[in-house]
């Protein structure tokens, strides 16, 4: 039996190749759900990751990290535009009945797998060694081959992949591969015209007034997790910093592409983005530094590596900082509310 849930996306809307797997696809899904057509980037600022968290455990905490990042953001971005989710993480529910209950009841679902479910990707070769998660929306299931159907509109710039965006992923595989799964929900459908927008500048009051500290506190603990590599093998420390690596790739490397587009959105003068540009130039420089730092472990004894890392990621913190209070000290009228 072939069953559909109503996510239509390639025939209802407008759909665009994503930056990032998760705030592509979320973004393909609630602008399906509320009739509407906002940017990819708006979801990342809405789901606050551009503050920096850290959950570390001292057994995988770049794992633990990207798990745990990915839920709180879904949460945060159903809270926003008023939508309930219920959900498996990591648990040994049963992925095809929660997916299958989804598609019957016509209620759009998220799946988070594992990369190695999604064979039609052809990954970078940074991602290929590593446990890479990835995010899909599932629209429909054929009960007799077992198979869900789902849209993917982020592909990497290697992959092939028709422009529906349409692949198929086996029920063997859903439910060997799978992190989480969402099921999502409007409450109350929005007057989209006058009820749903995106106000950067509360956004950034909210990170620069509160979540900062948070940040803070948060690189410390980071920091507290690298300084017991200083006592590891140099293999040991070679594989974390490699983990790191990837982590950063993928959760923040997207955001520098966020951030220009946000300061192109709300900045109104020339002189005040000439400004923001130069204050952008240095945030990305402090994300080359890190970089070349983590290249370099290779060839570093572990406590001088260590060193250079956490003050890498701090000087990232610090440059954001400046970077986002100019933001908000300059938002133009239509951003003030």
């Amino acid at each position: 039996m072939i069953m559909l849930n109503e996510l239509q996306i390639k025939y209802n809307m407008k759909v665009s190749k994503g930056v990032n797997c998760f705030f592509s696809n979320m973004r393909d899904l609630v602008n399906h759900i509320l009739d509407m057509n906002l940017q990819e980037h708006s979801f990342f600022f809405i789901s606050g990751s551009h503050e920096f968290a850290y959950y570390g455990d001292n057994e995988n905490p770049v794992d633990n990290f990207h798990i745990q990042s990915l839920h709180d953001s879904v949460l945060r971005i159903c809270q926003y535009f008023n939508m309930d989710c219920n959900f498996f993480l990591k648990s040994n529910d049963d992925a095809v009945s929660f997916l299958e209950d989804c598609i019957s009841n016509s209620q759009p679902a998220l799946l988070i797998a594992d990369s190695k479910l999604f064979t039609y990707q052809t990954p970078p070769d940074y991602l290929k060694n590593t446990a890479a998660k990835h995010m899909v929306l599932i629209r429909g299931a054929d009960t007799r081959k077992k198979v869900f159907y789902a849209f993917d509109t982020y592909v990497y710039e290697t992959t092939d992949i028709r422009d529906n965006y349409e692949v198929d992923l086996s029920y063997d595989k859903v439910q060997c591969l799978s992190s989480a799964a969402y099921r999502i929900i409007p409450r109350e459908k929005f007057n989209t015209i006058g009820e749903v927008r995106i106000n950067y500048r509360i956004i950034l009051h909210h990170y620069l007034y509160a979540d900062y500290q948070s940040g803070i506190n948060a690189l410390t603990a980071f920091g507290d997790d690298l300084e017991r590599l200083k006592t590891l093998p140099n293999y040991s420390v070679r594989q974390y910093l490699e983990d790191i690596h990837y982590f950063l790739k993928i959760r923040y490397g997207f955001a520098n592409l966020y951030f220009e587009n946000m300061m192109d959105e709300i900045l109104y003068l020339p002189e005040q983005k000439a400004i923001a540009a130069e204050l952008y130039e240095k945030y990305l420089k402090a994300w080359s530094y890190l970089y070349a730092r983590l290249i370099l472990s290779n060839y570093m004894n572990n406590p001088q590596i260590v060193d250079c890392v956490i003050a890498g990621i701090r000087q990232i913190e610090e440059c954001q900082k400046l970077f986002l209070s100019y933001l908000y000290s300059h938002c133009k009228d239509d951003f003030m509310g």
